[in-house]
């Protein structure tokens, strides 16, 4: 009786886990659910979501998130473009992955503030770039200047730096007496 309830039960999560279907989420806010494919070929990147045999496409200037094997994508502005790139690491500052011109993988990384402030990650340059980018985080700032922190530390430099803009924003933030 135990082996059917576990074989059964193993068989429910399969099939549920199987079940889940990619969505996208306009714009207007709505999620649509279906099969999901990025298309990148244009000025502007498009989603083609398939629902019930049924393809549908749209640009990514109506589409803001895609979800598609459990991987979220954002609609992001890069170099006079709107291209999808998938979320790496989230916060006020969020990394994302690109695809480099004639490749498939998602290997340029970008980051993002929430003011709006973007760049691509330099090659050249970094240190001096970065300095500047991250220049309203003093203890961030100071580790790249002194080299503690460099290009193999970019996952740490933007948790160290979300850290230093959450802690600034909860002193800015406290309630007056």
């Amino acid at each position: 009786m135990k082996k059917l309830i576990l074989t059964v039960s193993v068989g429910i999560i399969v099939h549920l886990s199987y079940g889940q279907s990619d969505y996208v989420v306009t714009v207007k806010g709505d999620t649509l659910h279906g099969s999901a494919k990025i298309l990148s070929y244009d000025i502007v990147d498009r989603v083609q979501l398939t629902v019930d045999k049924k393809k549908t496409s749209y640009t990514a200037l109506e589409v803001r998130t895609v979800f598609m094997d459990s991987i979220i994508y954002h609609s992001i502005r890069h170099d006079n473009r709107y291209e999808y790139m998938r979320l790496l690491k989230t916060g006020y500052l969020s990394l994302y992955g690109f695809r480099i011109e004639k490749q498939f993988s998602y290997d340029g990384r970008y980051m993002v503030k929430r003011d709006g402030d973007a760049m691509e990650v330099p090659n050249l340059g970094f240190k001096k770039t970065m300095v500047e980018f991250f220049g309203n985080c003093q203890s961030v700032s100071d580790q790249l200047k002194s080299g503690e922190l460099g290009r193999k530390h970019l996952d740490s430099l933007i948790t160290l730096y979300n850290l230093c803009i959450d802690q600034n924003t909860k002193q800015n933030s406290s309630p007056i007496a």
